[in-house]
Parts: structure tokens; C-alpha cells; sequence
């Protein structure tokens, strides 16, 4: 009977410590990395937000992460439309989130970013790869409420794209983790 209470505790233990090991899950960013001269890291995350792209004149959502640098936090984009794009994101221009509880976080442009164009047989596409400042208080509520939707503006152009999936999540634990 003794023999059967040390091998009961001993799995109870075991499925504990196992169910801890799981729950803590370890952050992973694609890159890490340190200044040699001012000691500054940077960190940061990507995901795909769309896996296949068509060409279509519907604008192509590749990637969205978020990263740090030193005590700075970001939100980044990438996004391509069709065509020979002109138009610039500004300084200052806002990129809004809408989260699962329904509040909404802003982050803001803190450079301009024009687009690059490419051409392949078929046509001529731009690509805008965005940086946008966002506060800690506003990760922080990306960290408990997944993103379901974000709006950017380039120009007088609104692109707007719903999450789902895997992505929200990823984002959720992008958030907690980049907050470490």
C-alpha cells in the first residue's frame, strides 16, 4: 500500500512539474540583438498575415510585428499594392488597432516611409514597409485582448485588414513577450 502512495505521489509531481513546463512559455523573436557601442537591444517579431498573394488589384497584407528598441516599442507592416504607388506614409500618421473587447490602440508614424516598386511579368507592384511608436499602456492591452482588425492610412488611401487565426494570438504573446 506504501509502495502504490509513493508512485501515486510521485506521478502527481510529475504531471505537475510537466503542466508548469508547458505554461511557461519561453519568447522567441526572429532577431536579438545588442549595440557594441551603446549597449542598446533590439528586439523584435514578425508574422504573416497573409500567406498567398494574388495579383489582383486588392492590396497584399504580408507581415505584421512588433519590436523594441531599447526602452521604444513598435508595431510594423508590411503591405503591397498593385501598381507604381506615389503616395508616402508621414510622419505622425496614425495606425489604428481594434482589439477582441472592442477598445481601440493607436500607434504613430514616426518617419516617413515611401513604398519600393518591383515588376515581374506581370505587373508593377509597390511595397510599404512601416514602422509606427507605440506606447507600453497600449501593449499592454494587446497582451490581454488578441488584435482583431488594423487600419493604416497612405495618404488619402485607407487599408484596412481583418485578423484571424493564429495571427491574433501570435501578436497577444508578441505583446507580453516584447514587454519582458
Amino acid at each position: 500500500m506504501k509502495l502504490v502512495l509513493k508512485i501515486l505521489s510521485l506521478g502527481i509531481i510529475f504531471l505537475f512539474l510537466c503542466t508548469v513546463q508547458l505554461s511557461a512559455q519561453k519568447c522567441k523573436f526572429k532577431y536579438e540583438k545588442k549595440d557594441p557601442i551603446t549597449g542598446e537591444v533590439t528586439k523584435g517579431t514578425k508574422f504573416v498575415v497573409e500567406a498567398q498573394w494574388m495579383i489582383t488589384s486588392k492590396p497584399f497584407h504580408r507581415f505584421i510585428g512588433i519590436s523594441r528598441i531599447g526602452d521604444t516599442y513598435f508595431i510594423e507592416i508590411e503591405i503591397m499594392v498593385a501598381g507604381n504607388a506615389r503616395e508616402f506614409i508621414s510622419i505622425g500618421d496614425p495606425f489604428v488597432v481594434k482589439l477582441a473587447n472592442d477598445e481601440t490602440i493607436t500607434a504613430y508614424s514616426q518617419a516617413e516611409f515611401r513604398p519600393t516598386q518591383q515588376a515581374n511579368q506581370n505587373l508593377i507592384y509597390s511595397t510599404y514597409i512601416a514602422k509606427y511608436e507605440i506606447d507600453e499602456l497600449s501593449l499592454q492591452k494587446m497582451a490581454k485582448s488578441p488584435p482583431t482588425f488594423y487600419r493604416l492610412n497612405i495618404e488619402a488611401k485607407t487599408y484596412d485588414k481583418n485578423l484571424s487565426g493564429p495571427v491574433q494570438k501570435q501578436l497577444s504573446q508578441a505583446a507580453k513577450c516584447i514587454l519582458q
